[in-house]
């Protein structure tokens, strides 16, 4: 590989599905920014499922959240890594020579291959690719199919053949020193929370304060309205929208709210006070209500709701993403509810951000964040019960 890009973990990702993006993989990006911040110095985009156009603008978006010298890399296209400004392509192994792309793109193109057999990575290394990946070395759920791990020995077989070579598959923090003994250049892991689990204990599964969380299953994916009424089964479905019912719900059940509440901040009272403790498997709660979510996008069929969701292990919230509101309009009134709640007493709401507005004025395209809360995810691996066990307080006395 050339010096002037070197790079220890690879990410994969497969995060363009989460809810709220569309099915077009606007929310990943923060996700990325979150990987550039744990020390990921390369991604590779792994959207399989996007179309051409899609594929582009989350590379795009991808490279401003994950910048140099962070090496970006998009899964089989190199047209797309160009347009994209991204660093370079990984192919598959029964794809396109990497000769062939070099031929077509330029030497300034980084090209990797996702190899399995010692055969596959001497025809890359043949063919003029920069790395490869290679796996699975270890037994892991996500490489069942491609037959029995390769194991150290074809490990460093491949890393001999000249060609600087990452690990995939089952390599945790204990293997770490056999893989580099073996001659790797790196490791390279797919999924962010199986990945982590994968690579931390060794397993899918994790104790949290002596609560098995599961992993290794699809992560549930639940409306606000169907939590709430999952544990409140004796509530009306069809008045979940009615502010005047809500309020009675929230009388007999000694929530507290203001006058002002709609029937969207009061249902999420009631999800906060009934709901979101009982979320102990990993689970996305989505389509949260307009009303608590100033800044998201409403959704297209029902102006109730927005395209927002937040994600949710062991009862406690981990992750927050939406596609964000560009109707300049829309925004501007929902900033005036908001500084009316403020005047009312709600210390959560926000202010009016002319600035903002005027910027959203001349144009925004559609896009999507999130915010991942690293702190709260260490606490999850390491089964620590406050976040001051995972964050420095300086200026926190000791209690006696």
């Amino acid at each position: 590989m050339r010096s002037d890009r070197p790079f220890r973990l690879l990410a994969i990702s497969q995060l363009a599905t989460l809810p709220g993006a569309g099915g077009r993989g606007d929310a990943a990006p923060g996700w990325f920014a979150a990987l550039a911040a744990a020390g990921v110095d390369a991604l590779q985009l792994r959207e399989k499922h996007l179309d051409d156009l899609s594929l582009c603008q989350l590379a795009r978006s991808t490279r401003a959240a994950f910048p140099a010298p962070a090496v970006l890399l998009v899964n089989g296209r190199a047209d797309v890594a160009l347009a994209a400004g991204a660093d370079g392509v990984h192919l598959p192994a029964d794809g396109v020579p990497a000769g062939a792309v070099r031929a077509g793109f330029g030497s300034g193109l980084l090209i990797g291959v996702s190899t399995h057999r010692l055969a596959e990575v001497e025809r890359a290394r043949r063919d003029g690719a920069d790395y490869v990946v290679f796996g699975p070395v270890y037994p892991t759920p996500a490489k069942a199919g491609h037959g029995a791990p390769a194991g150290t020995r074809a490990l460093a077989r491949a890393a001999a053949l000249g060609i600087p070579v990452y690990a995939l598959g089952g390599v945790t923090l204990e293997r770490f020193a056999e893989v580099a003994a073996a001659g790797a250049a790196g490791v390279a892991g797919i999924r962010l929370f199986q990945g982590l689990a994968d690579t931390l204990i060794g397993s899918r599964k994790l104790i949290y304060q002596g609560t098995e969380i599961d992993l290794s299953r699809s992560f549930a994916r639940r409306t606000i309205e169907d939590i709430i009424l999952a544990n409140n089964p004796d509530l009306d479905p069809m008045s979940l929208r009615d502010a005047n019912y809500l309020r009675r719900v929230c009388d007999q059940m000694k929530i507290g709210y203001r006058a002002g509440d709609g029937p969207g901040k009061l249902q999420i009272e009631i999800f906060e006070k009934t709901g979101e403790h009982t979320l102990i498997q990993p689970t996305f709660a989505y389509a949260y209500p307009a009303e608590v979510s100033p800044l998201s996008r409403r959704n297209d069929q029902d102006p109730f709701i927005t395209d927002r969701w937040e994600f949710f292990v062991g009862g406690r919230e981990l992750a927050n993403g939406f596609s964000e509101l560009n109707d300049a309009e829309d925004q501007a009134q929902r900033f005036k509810d908001q500084v009316e709640r403020k005047e009312a007493g709600d210390e959560e709401a926000m202010y009016y951000d002319a600035d903002y507005i005027r910027a959203l004025e001349y144009g925004m395209p559609p896009t999507a964040g999130l915010g991942l809360g690293v702190d709260r995810m260490v606490m999850l691996f390491t089964d620590s019960p406050s976040i001051r066990d995972v964050l420095l307080f300086p200026h926190m006395r000791p209690e006696f």
